[in-house]
């Protein structure tokens, strides 16, 4: 653990839902600013009334006088303003959250990640952002549904040679239909978000790897 870091953390101001928000970035890789408000701005600190952006806009820019988060650069016009972690904001989370490389109670998700491995190409930035609007809808749908987990593609340890951008995880289960127990398995849902980024060689190989895992 860097000492750096650790008094970084130690003699801020950040509530842990500022941690929480930094660590909704880490998580998805980046996002908007309408995207990291209605995570965690949204609502007063006990969830009682609906706020302004006032409040945010203040915790971001300490975020980035801290050095924390960078805003990406925009290549696509139709595409929000993107932001992602620094090289010490993934070290913050890493440190605040206590990450280990892989989760070992949950080993498809790889839980600690460095900066070469979270960034993102500009080319790529506006993919990445309707990929967690997606998400975001997706993970809003099953809220309080226990055994569920979205992974982005980077967070992946398991099937990560298939290449997905992004994994649902639904935990095995026991569900009743017509006075019947059915015992359903842990199901993986792979997504996909073609925007044409990829390249047709890209593409083939994917289904390659798609179709090797099938078999």
């Amino acid at each position: 653990m860097s000492k750096r870091i650790s008094k970084l953390i130690e003699r801020s101001n950040y509530s842990d839902r500022d941690f929480q928000a930094l660590y909704s970035i880490y998580k998805y890789r980046c996002l908007s600013f309408e995207q990291i408000y209605v995570l965690h701005y949204n609502k007063s600190k006990l969830g009682t009334r609906d706020v302004d952006t006032g409040y945010m806009r203040r915790r971001m820019a300490q975020f980035k006088k801290d050095g924390l988060i960078e805003k990406m650069a925009k290549v696509e016009q139709d595409c929000p303003s993107l932001f992602s972690l620094t090289t010490d904001g993934i070290k913050v989370v890493r440190t605040y959250f206590n990450l280990a490389d892989v989760d070992m109670d949950d080993p498809i998700f790889a839980s600690s990640l460095n900066y070469n491995e979270i960034k993102i190409e500009p080319k790529f930035s506006f993919h990445q952002y309707h990929l967690n609007c997606f998400a975001m809808n997706l993970n809003k749908l099953f809220e309080g549904v226990s055994g569920y987990k979205y992974v982005d593609e980077r967070h992946m340890t398991k099937s990560s040679y298939i290449r997905p951008d992004g994994l649902v995880v639904i935990d095995k289960r026991d569900v009743i239909i017509n006075n019947q127990t059915i015992h359903l398995p842990e199901t993986h849902v792979y997504l996909e978000n073609d925007m044409g980024t990829e390249t047709n060689i890209k593409i083939r190989q994917k289904f390659e790897r798609y179709r090797a895992y099938m078999e």
